[in-house]
C-alpha cells in the first residue's frame, strides 16, 4: 500500500486537540511559576536542593496548599503527605494558609482549618520505615484520600547516616536510591500525583554547591531547582505583597529586608534551564525581577 505522508503542522494541531496544555502545581506566585513554565510537573521526581536557610521548607509548605486549589486556580485539587525526617513547622503553615484565603484567594471556599486537615503527616528516620511508608501506607491514602502531592524532607536526612563509605555499603546505598526512585515514580504515575523532595547541599572547595547523595541520586530524579543566596540587596516586585513593616500590599522598587535569594533550574526534560530571583515574606517565596 501507499506510505502516507504528514505535514508536522498537521500532526501538531492534532496533537494539540488530542493532548491540551500540560497540567501543572502552582508554586502560589506568577513569577516563579513563569520561571517554571507553569509549576511543578505531576509527573515524576522534582528535587528542591540548597542551604540551609534558603526556603526549601517555606517552598514544599506552599506546595502542600497549592495542592488543593482548583485547577483553574493552579492547583490539582486534591491532597497531600507530608513525609519529614526534620520536623514539620505546623504554625508556619497555618500562617501561610491564612494569608493564602485572605489575600490570594478571599473567595475560596475553604478554611485554614479545611487546608490543614488536607495534609497527612508521616514523620521517618530510616530508610526500611520510609520504604514501607511507600509501599503500603502512602498508596492506600493516595487511592483513597485523592492525594495529588507528596513531599518528603528531606532525602539526605534518611541516607546519609544510614550508609557509611565502604563499597559495599556504597552499593547498597545506590540500590536502596534507584529502588526508592523507581517506587515513587510508580505512585506518581498511578495516581498523577507530583513527588517533591528536598535534599541538602554541601560546598566544595571553589565555593560550588553539590546536592547530598552524589550522582547516583541525580540520576534518580526527573526535575532539579535549587535555592541559593545572592548578593543583590535592592529588587522590583513584580507582584503586591504585604511587607514586613506593613499589612497592606505594596508594589514597586523598594530595598528589601533581605537580600533575595535564586531559584535556579539546573536540568529537567520539561523545563528550561533559567532562574529568578525571590524574597520570603509572609505568604512564602515571593519571585523578583533583579
Amino acid at each position: 500500500g501507499r506510505v502516507k505522508i504528514q505535514l508536522v503542522s498537521e500532526l501538531f494541531q492534532r496533537d494539540k486537540k488530542i493532548k491540551p496544555d500540560p497540567i501543572r502545581l502552582s508554586l502560589g506566585c506568577p513569577v516563579l511559576d513563569s520561571t517554571l513554565d507553569g509549576g511543578i510537573s505531576p509527573s515524576g521526581i522534582t528535587e528542591i536542593c540548597g542551604e540551609a536557610g534558603v526556603g526549601k521548607t517555606q517552598l514544599l509548605l506552599r506546595l502542600l496548599l497549592t495542592v488543593q486549589l482548583p485547577y483553574s486556580h493552579g492547583g490539582l485539587d486534591g491532597k497531600a503527605i507530608f513525609i519529614s525526617a526534620e520536623g514539620m513547622p505546623v504554625r508556619r503553615l497555618s500562617q501561610m494558609a491564612e494569608y493564602m484565603i485572605r489575600h490570594k484567594y478571599p473567595g475560596a471556599d475553604t478554611t485554614v482549618s479545611e487546608m490543614m486537615s488536607s495534609v497527612f503527616l508521616h514523620e521517618c528516620q530510616e530508610a526500611n520505615e520510609l520504604w514501607d511508608l511507600l509501599t503500603y501506607n502512602v498508596p492506600i491514602l493516595m487511592q483513597q484520600k485523592k492525594v495529588k502531592l507528596v513531599v518528603l524532607d528531606s532525602i539526605a536526612a534518611v541516607f546519609r547516616t544510614e550508609f557509611g563509605y565502604t563499597k559495599q555499603e556504597f552499593r547498597e546505598r545506590t540500590l536502596w536510591l534507584t529502588s526508592l526512585s523507581s517506587k515513587l515514580r510508580e505512585l506518581s504515575h498511578k495516581y498523577g500525583a507530583a513527588i517533591v523532595i528536598a535534599n541538602q547541599v554541601s560546598s566544595s572547595l571553589n565555593g560550588e554547591l553539590n546536592p547530598a547523595l552524589g550522582l547516583t541520586w541525580s540520576n534518580c530524579i526527573n526535575s532539579r531547582i535549587m535555592l541559593r543566596k545572592s548578593e543583590d540587596i535592592t529588587a522590583v516586585l513584580t507582584e503586591s505583597t504585604p511587607t514586613q513593616t506593613s499589612k497592606e500590599p505594596v508594589s514597586g522598587v523598594r530595598v528589601l529586608p533581605t537580600r533575595p535569594r535564586r531559584l535556579e533550574i539546573k536540568f529537567s526534560p520539561i523545563h528550561r534551564e533559567t532562574a529568578c530571583s525571590y524574597v520570603v515574606e509572609a505568604s512564602g517565596l515571593t519571585g523578583v525581577a533583579s
